[in-house]
């Protein structure tokens, strides 16, 4: 039963259609109130269609505006581009660009362009193994990468006991001396992976998906693969889920990662996991960012 002159929203787009329809924008009917939405954008919501309805010339009660961090003059124009050179591309587009992004649509770009043809390769220097547990309807993938980032290795299979499986991927990681292997520790994986850390000659790691550090996860492989940071061995099934993975966002505004209904994503896991290791893809180091924050602090 509020009324109001006007109502400012800010970060309006990760409010649902639903509030601002049937919550706040009866508030203003009393006194034909303004309503001011202010927003990163996030998918193409309430938010989105307003802004369309503003760029319109002949609707009077709408107006629109887009600003993407670039016209900020409090920052600078380096900044900018170590976002973009450190952020997946969608990623700088929404959140630098002021880019409305579609709801749903393919996470990793270029992929073609960093897979090799030919054998696998040798090792060069530190490998990093990713391992995601499976049993059943899904399959167990093995994927290393090499401190280059190559794909120095890769496995793939189902339908195995658990005491097969630990046997198999003893053998995969024993062909790589001091690997750090990230495992997918997530339900029954915890499990397993207990067991697989009494295995010698590697240094593991669990890792536990939850929606955000599964994000983290992709991010971090689809950098590596825009930045061309890596080079992937030709292997159909691996490729083509890359290809197929995809991003959607969730009726609440947030970004949500998986397959496409029946297709899989355990190639993905895996290699995501194995290059959790190449973390800092564009070569930044610390001393460097120390130096950005003196700058930028002047």
């Amino acid at each position: 039963g509020n009324k109001a002159h006007r109502v400012i929203l800010d970060e309006a787009a990760f409010i649902p259609d639903s509030i601002v329809d049937e919550a706040i924008t009866p508030m203003l009917a009393d006194y034909d109130g303004h309503l001011v939405k202010i927003s990163t954008p996030c998918g193409r919501n309430h938010f989105y269609r307003d802004y369309l309805m503003g760029l319109d010339s002949a609707n009077e009660r709408y107006r629109g505006f887009q600003f993407p961090t670039t016209d900020n003059p409090h920052i600078s124009a380096a900044y900018v581009e170590e976002q973009r050179r450190t952020k997946p591309d969608r990623v700088f587009r929404q959140e630098y660009l002021a880019e409305f992004l579609e709801d749903a649509g393919g996470v990793f770009r270029g992929v073609q362009d960093v897979v090799r043809k030919g054998s696998m390769g040798s090792p060069r220097g530190q490998v990093y193994v990713g391992i995601d547990l499976a049993k059943y309807d899904d399959c167990t993938v093995l994927a290393a990468v090499d401190d280059h980032g190559s794909q120095v290795g890769f496995e793939r299979f189902n339908g195995l006991t658990w005491a097969t499986q630990l046997q198999r991927i003893a053998r995969f990681v024993s062909a790589f001396p001091g690997a750090v292997v990230w495992v997918d520790s997530t339900g029954v994986g915890d499990v397993v992976f207990e067991q697989l850390q009494r295995l010698p000659g590697a240094t593991w790691n669990g890792y536990n998906l939850t929606n955000t550090s599964k994000e983290q996860l992709i991010n971090n492989l689809v950098l590596q693969i825009e930045n061309g940071a890596v080079s992937l061995a030709d292997i159909p099934e691996q490729i083509s889920e890359l290809q197929a993975y995809q991003y959607e966002i969730t009726p609440s505004r947030n970004i949500r990662m998986n397959a496409p209904a029946g297709l899989h994503d355990d190639c993905v896991i895996a290699l995501a996991l194995a290059c959790w290791g190449l973390r800092n893809p564009s070569g930044v180091h610390f001393d460097d960012i120390m130096s950005l924050i003196d700058q930028w602090a002047g």
